[in-house]
């Protein structure tokens, strides 16, 4: 195998070419970048003024603004909220880790064996060209976002060799998609990149790895060539905007008059829920949007290893509105259960939501009753041991703590007044209760 050209991150080695990379997408999946690392050591802070050559790793971690930078071959690491004005980017590589904000308000062209990874906010004002080949961008993780939206702004893929990843959101003005190689623009599961046009000239450039992923066009695409071969992308078209060029879109689902990518993924699960009332375990969980959503299944495991589908649950098929479902699964067997939702598409693809465990105790074991239910501006809070310390934590309906009161003796009352009517969850140790105040 060829030697490949390293930057180091921290003492980490973080391969600059694709062999590795390359390996990734041969797989099925999106490449991935570096693992996360703190913003220390290295060269120290990025100031105003610097030239970072190769070998070389700034940081920046406070808050503010800074002019004149050059890379030459090194490394820029942001944690902080960071503008920078006047950036010339020759080559190495720049990383904003995750809370990290990075504003740079010029364009620029990548120049070969550069590298963009973003896994916070990554904001371009200008015009980005990546050219002479070997350049990737990598916007890493679900709630990465990466933005070259300005009007009239665009991204541009030049070489063969360049690649761009998304996870999160790709937010692009104008995306030219020029000679890049089947399947290295790759977007992972549920990652959106909306554009509001894109002029493709590869052949199947775009892969969702098998996985649902989406592209929202809000005025134009133009192809000259099929935009992906991966039955798993879905395009979609904003209300008024068009398809134009010799070439048809390739496997891709096109869906029309479509005003997000929300609405061309999958089931949008925004919470999932389980608790335990005596030996029933209760279930809910929450989609804010569907789209060919089939069903629903729910799996129980007793070791989160093998696990059996204890019912199927129809969805909507296709919705823009909220939706609650709810399962019991009534006299489990006493001891610890894991919990998972899986979702499947009409057309057999699923996502797998990660799993929940619950404590179902014998009569004898149960630590603690709650009452009354429902309740109204107090709330009794009764255990049975003999400890004479606990923990008591309300949770709202989205399992968020919103109160954590630490309790001397058996009996607790507390004030409830402040809650606004609706279902809330007790919690103490490993019990959790549901219990419902009166509006």
């Amino acid at each position: 195998m060829k030697k490949t050209a390293v930057s180091y991150v921290n003492g980490l080695s973080v391969t600059f070419y694709f062999y590795l990379l390359l390996y990734g997408l041969s797989h099925a999946q999106c490449m991935s970048g570096p693992p996360p690392a703190p913003c220390s050591g290295g060269n120290g802070p990025l100031v105003s003024n610097a030239n970072v050559n190769g070998g070389e790793t700034y940081y920046y971690s406070g808050s503010g603004t800074i002019s004149n930078v050059n890379m030459n071959g090194g490394t820029i690491q942001v944690c902080g909220t960071l503008t920078i004005n006047s950036f010339n980017f020759n080559n190495g590589q720049v990383i904003v880790e995750s809370g990290g904000s990075l504003t740079i308000t010029n364009g620029f062209n990548m120049n070969g064996s550069s590298g963009l990874i973003n896994r916070g906010l990554l904001h371009i004002t200008g015009n980005v060209i990546m050219q002479n080949g070997n350049n990737f961008i990598m916007n890493l993780g679900s709630s990465a976002l990466l933005q070259i939206n300005s009007a009239g702004t665009h991204l541009e893929l030049e070489a063969a060799t360049d690649h761009f990843v998304n996870e999160g959101t790709a937010d692009i003005f104008d995306l030219y998609i020029d000679q890049v190689s089947s399947g290295n623009i790759c977007l992972a599961h549920n990652s959106c990149l909306q554009a509001q046009n894109i002029h493709n000239n590869a052949l199947n450039p775009v892969t969702a790895s098998g996985q649902t992923a989406a592209i929202s066009v809000g005025q134009q695409i133009y192809l000259n060539q099929p935009l992906t071969n991966d039955t798993a992308l879905v395009v979609c078209m904003y209300p008024g905007s068009i398809k134009d060029g010799p070439a048809p879109y390739g496997t891709a689902h096109v869906y029309n008059n479509c005003p997000s990518c929300s609405f061309a993924l999958p089931a949008s699960v925004v919470s999932f829920l389980a608790w335990v009332n005596g030996r029933d375990v209760h279930i809910e969980w929450t989609t804010a949007s569907e789209t060919n959503n089939a069903y629903f299944s729910i799996e129980r495991s007793s070791n989160s290893t093998n696990w059996e589908e204890i019912k199927t649950i129809n969805g909507l098929g296709h919705s823009n509105k909220t939706a609650h479902y709810t399962y019991t699964d009534a006299g489990v067997p006493a001891g610890t259960w894991y919990y998972r939702l899986r979702q499947t598409d009409y057309n057999g693809q699923f996502e797998v939501f990660a799993p929940l465990s619950v404590l179902v105790q014998s009569a004898s074991d149960a630590k603690f009753s709650v009452y009354p239910v429902p309740f109204s501006t107090q709330l009794s809070v009764q255990f049975s041991g003999e400890e004479d310390s606990h923990l008591v934590e309300i949770l709202n309906g989205v399992g968020q703590v919103i109160s954590s009161t630490r309790v001397n003796g058996n009996l607790a009352q507390l004030s409830t007044e402040n809650l606004q009517p609706g279902f809330y969850f007790v919690r103490s140790g490993t019990e959790t209760l549901k219990v419902i105040k009166k509006g």
